[in-house]
């Protein structure tokens, strides 16, 4: 049959097949595994994308809510902060307001100064002379009033002797917020 040399060539020839069908079959097992990964990483990439899209479409849901919640008193917040050119509707308001109640008020402003919130700062200092009720009914008023503005102190005081339920002062010092 065969005799050592062909024995020999074709066992060769055989290990050559077995090494040549191994050796492509890592090479494409590494192509595939490459492949693989590559696949993986698209699929990781498209599941954050996906996240991030839902998170953006969940804060634009928000803001819409947000805004029709808003809706025709967005005028009305733009207004609450006047330039600080035009303060004068809020010292109209002021007057108006102790006018309202009692011959006794007078209204002062400080020089306006920029705040760390990036809004103007105007001080004032409102006096109002008049009985409990009339102070009390000037306090809502003021409180009512459509403009952005904080109060940091209130001070009542009695009048010549008397009780602060008879006619007293009121002192309110505060700041209005302009832009």
């Amino acid at each position: 049959m065969f005799d050592k040399k062909q024995l020999f060539i074709h066992i060769s020839l055989l290990i050559f097949k077995v090494a040549v069908v191994a050796g492509l079959s890592a090479a494409g097992i590494l192509a595939l595994s490459r492949n693989t990964s590559s696949i993986a990483d698209s699929i990781v990439e498209g599941r954050t994308l996906a996240f991030t899209i839902e998170k953006r479409a969940e804060t634009v849901r928000n803001l819409k809510d947000q805004l029709s919640r808003i809706g025709d008193k967005e005028e009305k917040l733009v207004n609450a902060i006047p330039p600080i050119e035009n303060i004068l509707g809020f010292v109209r308001a002021m007057k108006d307001a102790g006018r309202a109640y009692s011959d006794q008020y007078a209204v002062s402003f400080g020089a306006p100064q920029k705040g760390d919130s990036g809004f103007f700062e105007v001080p004032y200092d409102a006096r109002f002379g008049g009985t409990v009720s009339d102070i009390t009914a000037y306090i809502r008023r003021v409180e009512s009033l459509p403009f952005f503005s904080s109060i940091e102190s209130i001070e009542v005081r009695a009048r010549e002797g008397g009780s602060w339920k008879n006619a007293s002062t009121l002192i309110i010092t505060g700041k209005l917020y302009a832009r």
